[in-house]
């Protein structure tokens, strides 16, 4: 998840830098990707979290998707666009690029989830388990 917002952010930067010439044409997909891969990550993570479990994970995705839609909706039109307008396209283009980066950082702090926590709870669980 880190590695698909930070990359976002940096092939959106680039996109912006190579237009309107055959770079932007060439960059202009892998934004849409990244950014497209980062959702779906995000919303698996409270299903892995012992604490959140299958009991509240609609819950806690329900709480991941709100605060996405409500930063998609203020992001651009309030904040993106008077940058724009104000200082000129590069500083705006910086500023969506670091605010990607800054959503990738924040999963730093999670737990581990993926293909180790899933062993380590295997082992626990096997470790657990009556002997027959």
């Amino acid at each position: 998840l880190i590695f698909c917002m930070v990359m976002s952010g940096t092939t959106g930067l680039l996109t912006y830098v190579t237009a309107p010439g055959i770079g932007m044409w060439v960059l202009g997909i892998f934004p849409g990707l990244f950014m497209g891969a980062g959702p779906p990550l995000a919303m698996q993570m409270p299903l892995r979290l012992r604490e959140i479990g299958t009991r509240y994970a609609g819950t806690a995705m329900g709480m991941i998707a709100s605060v996405g839609y409500i930063l998609s909706f203020t992001l651009l039109p309030f904040m993106f666009t008077p940058l724009w307008e104000g200082v000129g396209p590069m500083p705006a283009a910086w500023f969506l690029c670091v605010a990607l980066w800054v959503a990738g950082g924040l999963f730093v702090l999670v737990p581990e989830v993926g293909r180790k926590y899933i062993m380590r709870l295997l082992g626990e669980a096997e470790a657990a388990a009556p002997a027959s």
